[in-house]
C-alpha cells in the first residue's frame, strides 16, 4: 500500500501560495481559476509565486489548454487563449500540465512537441517535468479518454498523470469514474513509475474517498478556499483541515 497522498493546493498568486504553505500543503500549483480548470496564470504571476515559496515546496504550473477554448465551452467562463510556452516560464518550476479540451486528432504529436526539450531552448532554464492531464468528464470536454492520456504519458515518459474534471458545476470526479476504474489507472501509472494525482471537486466525502484509493497526490482548490468557493482566496485554515483529514485517512 502506498503512503498517504501528498496534498497539492492550486493558488492564483503569491499571497495564496504563502497561505497554502502555512497550512501544510505539500505542493503548490499555480493557475488562474477564472480561465478554466487548467487556466494559465501569467508568467509574471508564476515568477512571484516561485519567489515567495522560495524552495519550501515544489511548485507546478497549469499551462492552459493545448487548443484554445471559448467562454461557452466551460461553466467557469474560460477565455480563449493559447497554452503558455515552456520558454515563457520562470525558473524554479518542478512540473507543468496542459489540458486537452477540444483536442485535435493529432493531439499526441502536438502535446509531445509542446513538452519537447527544444521548446524551452530560448532560455537556459531547465524545463519543468510534464504532467499529462486528463479529464474524467471527457465527453463534456471533447477530450481524449483518460486511458489514452495515460498511454501517452507512459510512452513519452512523463512525470505523471493528473485526472481532473473540466467543467466545475458540482459534479466531481466520482460522478464520472468509479473507484474500480481509478484503482486500475493508479496501478497502471505506478507500474510505469509515474506519479498519479486525483482532482475534480474533491471535498468532504469525495476527498476521503479519493484518499482511500492511495494516489500519489490529491489536488484541490475549492476545498482549500474560504467558503469552499474556488473563486475565493485560499485559506491556511482550510488547507490545515485537509492536511488533518489526510492524516486521519491514513490511520
Amino acid at each position: 500500500m502506498n503512503a498517504k497522498p501528498r496534498l497539492l493546493v492550486s493558488v492564483r498568486n503569491a499571497e495564496e501560495a504563502l497561505a497554502a504553505v502555512a497550512g501544510g500543503a505539500d505542493i503548490i500549483d499555480v493557475k488562474e481559476p477564472m480561465h478554466g480548470s487548467l487556466g494559465a496564470a501569467t508568467p509574471a504571476t508564476l515568477a512571484t509565486v516561485v519567489q515567495a515559496v522560495a524552495g519550501a515546496r515544489p511548485v507546478s504550473a497549469a499551462l492552459g489548454e493545448l487548443t484554445p477554448v471559448s467562454l461557452a465551452s466551460s461553466s467557469i467562463g474560460a477565455k480563449p487563449t493559447g497554452p503558455l510556452a515552456l520558454a515563457a516560464l520562470p525558473s524554479g518550476l518542478a512540473y507543468a500540465k496542459l489540458g486537452l479540451a477540444s483536442a485535435p486528432p493529432d493531439w499526441r504529436e502536438r502535446l509531445a512537441t509542446h513538452f519537447a526539450p527544444s521548446a524551452a531552448a530560448a532560455t537556459s532554464v531547465a524545463p519543468p517535468r510534464p504532467i499529462a492531464a486528463a479529464y474524467a468528464d471527457a465527453g463534456r470536454a471533447a477530450s481524449p479518454a483518460v486511458a489514452d492520456v495515460l498511454a501517452w504519458a507512459i510512452q513519452h515518459r512523463a512525470a505523471g498523470l493528473l485526472i481532473d474534471t473540466y467543467i466545475k458545476d458540482g459534479q466531481g470526479l466520482f460522478a464520472w469514474m468509479t473507484d474500480a476504474q481509478l484503482t486500475g489507472l493508479i496501478a497502471q501509472a505506478r507500474a510505469a513509475n509515474l506519479l498519479i494525482a486525483l482532482a475534480g471537486s474533491l471535498a468532504d466525502d469525495a476527498f476521503a474517498r479519493a484518499a482511500a484509493l492511495r494516489p500519489d497526490i490529491l489536488a484541490v482548490r475549492g476545498a482549500a478556499c474560504a467558503g469552499r468557493d474556488r473563486t475565493a482566496a485560499v485559506s491556511a485554515g482550510r488547507v490545515a483541515a485537509l492536511v488533518t483529514a489526510l492524516a486521519n485517512a491514513g490511520r
